[in-house]
Order: structure tokens, then sequence, then C-alpha cells
């Protein structure tokens, strides 16, 4: 035999033994380290609030923003009644860049801020009772069960410096001023 034959013979002997090996015993192959996790995390409890955005326009009357001009809305800190008289006094502010022209109007957003509401105020039943700025058409054009948001138009040509006036009640009366379903 030639010694190229057998170191072939030989070749084939040993993978023959290998295979045989591996298929005899098969191995479990395993990382060279294993790294634990470990998790941990502070469960509260809490609540989700609307976002609060005030915001305002002069539209036109087919409802389109006016270009040029510019608004600002604030909702300041309502004054709450009592428990007997259950009332929230809200005066938001609104700012125009210039006086609105005939056929437009004052579109708005506002937001009751509640951080500080009494103990006893629920929004569930809650409506408008009173308003100042509807006028000509002006109002309240959101439903109650939006509450504490607050959306609505004014008419009346104020001038550039709005103070609204809307009275809020705990419990909504027979003909609240805001959109009931």
């Amino acid at each position: 035999m030639s010694a190229r034959r057998a170191v072939a013979a030989t070749v084939v002997v040993l993978l023959a033994l290998v295979g045989v090996s591996v298929a005899l015993h098969p191995g479990v192959t395993s990382a060279a380290w294993n790294d634990p996790v470990v998790a941990t995390g502070t469960v509260t409890s809490g609540s989700w609030a609307p976002t609060v955005t005030n915001e305002c326009e002069i539209r036109n009357a087919a409802g389109i923003k006016v270009a040029g001009t510019t608004c600002v809305a604030t909702a300041p800190q309502p004054q709450w009644g009592n428990e007997y008289d259950r009332y929230a006094y809200f005066y938001p502010h609104i700012q125009l860049s210039r006086e609105i022209q005939s056929g437009e109007y004052v579109w708005f957003s506002v937001t009751v801020p509640t951080s500080n509401a009494p103990a006893f105020w629920s929004w569930a039943n809650a409506g408008i009772d009173s308003l100042n700025f509807g006028a000509n058409g002006g109002g309240v054009v959101s439903r109650c069960a939006d509450l504490p948001v607050i959306v609505g138009k004014m008419m009346s040509n104020w001038g550039t410096s709005y103070d609204l006036y809307i009275k809020v009640s705990y419990a909504r009366g027979s003909s609240p001023l805001c959109v009931t379903p």
C-alpha cells in the first residue's frame, strides 16, 4: 500500500470514529458566562388629568382662522364656592392682536384649573349657569360632559382685551348654558 493511500485511509477512519462518537454522545453547549437579569420598579397609584390647553383664534364667518391675527387665552384659578354655595366663578382672559371685524368672532377653549377644587366638587353633573359673552349668538358650544374644558365663541366686539365671566354649577340645572346630549 502506498503512503498516500495509507494516510487517506487513516483520515477516513478518524473521521468515521469522530462521526460515530458525535452521533452516540451529542453534547450540550452552554455559554461561557451567565448574566442574571434583575428588574425592579416602584408601583404607585395615580390618576390621569386632562391636558390643559388654553387657546383662542379670531375666525371668519366660515370658521376659518383669520390670517395674521394672534390671540392668547389664560385661565386663572376659579373662585370656588363653599359646600352650600356650590359654584365656581371662573374668569378667563382673552387678549387679541386686534379688534374683531364685522363677520368675525373669537373662538376659545379654556380649561378650568382644578388643582385647588374643594373635596365636595364633582364634574359629573356640573353645568354652566351664567356667562357674560352670550350676546349676538355667542356662548358655550362644548358639552357639559366635557367640563372642566369650556369651548365657546364671542361675537361682540369688546376691543382687544376680554375678561370673561363663567359661573359653573356643581349640579347642572334644567337649562344649562353648555350642550347636553
